[in-house]
């Protein structure tokens, strides 16, 4: 209950409760109070309903008592669109310029070209409300469009029409459309390729739930299209970077910018190892001394002996070069021992054996000329004798 003054003004008021007082209507749109006696008590009643922006709400009221009845009607409507009408905008024009993608945000510094009834024009700009209104104008038609969007906004081109009358202002509601950029990305492998990556967007760190599947199929690359420039409502650049989900066996290096577009390279961590046994057919020798080959480049020198039963591992050997990515193709090699000779059979997945075969010492050829010479003097004297006797015995 409240007392009314002689102006309508309510005071004292006291809150009633309406338990067992109300009644809802069935499709909850309206409802009946019955007060019962109230003598000349004075009541003011007071709602909250749900409200579509936009849209006229409408209010109707019927009283019923014992000595009259009466009844009363009413609307409700958010100024948001052209020609809705207010008391306080009589022969006023009043702009709101908002972000075409969120209406709850509006913006500053956007200047119109209001044009008269007479041909003159005016310029009215929005304040940090995003409205404006203007000063009382003439009765007539007015042309409003657009001159200068806000900074990170796309200029509208649409020209509005407005009614100014004498009773009524009007009222528009022009939305501008956020500057767009789209952000590309490709993938870049180094080893063997994967069957697709999946990429995220972020904006200002921030995961967007924007992604992007690459694969064979799009040649490893795909663009995030129509991506706000700049924070809704600011002149800050939103600065969009992007991240991948992880790929087994694989590092994964981002470069690029928004500008230019971002480069994903993968390249390829598996790494493998290769045993060398060492085996000998005749008596051994104290050491050897192996080298590991890469792609025909020395990678790596070690020596093998008996302390280690002969054998050696080379550990942690890259499968992949990493500037191309090809598989690397690993060989062994011995330093000659004396006296033997080498053999190396297997391969690096399987692991290479090196035999050493002990060689067969050959019977050496000895020539002594002096030798020879008395050798062949004594024989041709022998033969003369020879010769000389059995001439001599003919006689």
């Amino acid at each position: 209950s409240v007392d009314y003054s002689t102006l309508g003004e309510a005071s004292n008021p006291v809150a009633v409760s309406l338990a067992g007082k109300i009644t809802f209507g069935a499709d909850n749109r309206s409802f009946t109070i019955n007060l019962g006696t109230i003598n000349a008590t004075q009541y003011r009643l007071i709602y909250r309903t749900t409200y579509t922006p936009d849209t006229r709400l409408i209010n109707h009221v019927d009283l019923t008592s014992t000595e009259q009845n009466g009844g009363d009607s009413g609307y409700y409507q958010t100024l948001s669109s052209s020609g809705t009408a207010t008391g306080n905008l009589a022969n006023k024009i009043k702009l709101i310029k908002v972000d075409a993608e969120d209406n709850a945000n509006r913006l500053a510094n956007a200047v119109f070209t209001v044009t008269k009834p007479d041909g003159t024009t005016f310029e009215l700009t929005t304040g940090a409300d995003g409205t404006v209104t203007s000063a009382a104008l003439p009765v007539g038609t007015y042309k409003v469009k657009e001159r200068v969007a806000p900074q990170g906004y796309e200029l509208n081109e649409d020209e509005y029409t407005l009614q100014v009358t004498a009773t009524d202002g009007a009222i528009q509601t022009i939305k501008d459309n956020p500057i767009k950029i789209d952000v590309a990305t490709k993938k870049k492998w180094i080893g063997p390729e994967g069957t697709s990556v999946t990429i995220h967007l972020y904006a200002d760190n921030v995961d967007t739930g924007k992604t992007v599947v690459l694969n064979a199929a799009n040649n490893w690359s795909d663009t995030f299209v129509d991506l706000r420039k700049y924070q809704p409502g600011t002149t800050t650049e939103i600065n969009y970077t992007v991240l991948e989900d992880a790929v087994l066996n694989y590092d994964s290096v981002v470069t690029g910018s928004m500008v230019s577009g971002y480069t994903i390279t993968n390249t390829n961590t598996e790494i493998r190892s290769i045993d060398v046994e060492k085996k000998w057919v005749g008596r051994p020798a104290t050491s050897i001394t192996v080298k590991l080959l890469a792609d025909g480049s020395i990678k790596d020198t070690i020596t093998i002996t008996s302390a280690d039963n002969w054998r050696h591992i080379f550990a942690n050997l890259p499968k992949y070069d990493a500037n191309d990515g090809h598989e690397i193709i690993y060989t062994i090699d011995e330093d000659r021992i004396a006296g033997y000779t080498t053999s190396i059979t297997g391969d690096a997945q399987t692991g290479f054996t090196i035999t050493n075969f002990k060689e067969t010492p050959k019977t050496a050829d000895y020539f002594n000329p002096m030798m020879y010479t008395t050798l062949m003097v004594i024989s041709l004297s022998i033969m003369i004798m020879v010769v000389a006797k059995k001439k001599t015995a003919t006689r």
